[in-house]
């Protein structure tokens, strides 16, 4: 499993899919350890879109700027994800809030697209499960979809 370069330094955490690097600024920027590994995960989901992973970035035919559907998808996703993660490693209480927070304001983009959040949150669920080797059966994908329709 290939994985992003992850370094330390700055004052943004952001994830740049052209030299796979997350960038995260130093642990004591933070208000907790919680918050910098809420932070953390949000970046490693977004760098499981990444060709090398499960290529998510290939989906979209053009690339995402700030505020556009495309970067709006993304960051709902990247979010879920994460909130996946935190519940793994035990971060719920002290995240919970800002994290709520940032899902509500990318999912108003989406009001009018009632699959929206079916659509982030099984790619969100699959980049943690990426992240977490978890093992999927492939059919469960499929029965998901058929579900759904």
């Amino acid at each position: 499993m290939p994985r992003p370069n992850v370094l330390h330094g700055g004052s943004q955490a952001y994830y740049a899919p052209f030299n796979d690097t997350v960038q995260m600024p130093e642990l004591s920027s933070f208000v907790s350890s919680q918050a910098y590994h809420a932070t953390l995960f949000h970046e490693l989901i977004h760098s499981t879109g990444h060709q090398t992973r499960l290529n998510r970035f290939a989906d979209e035919a053009k690339a995402a700027r700030f505020g556009d559907i495309n970067y709006s998808k993304e960051e709902l996703i990247a979010e879920m994800g994460a909130s996946f993660l935190n519940a793994f490693a035990g971060i719920k209480a002290e995240v919970f809030e800002n994290s709520v927070a940032y899902l509500q304001g990318w999912a108003k983009k989406f009001k009018d697209d009632k699959t929206m959040i079916i659509y982030a949150s099984t790619k969100a669920f699959k980049a943690a499960s990426y992240i977490l080797n978890l093992q999927a059966d492939s059919n469960l994908g499929a029965e998901a979809t058929t579900m759904a329709a």
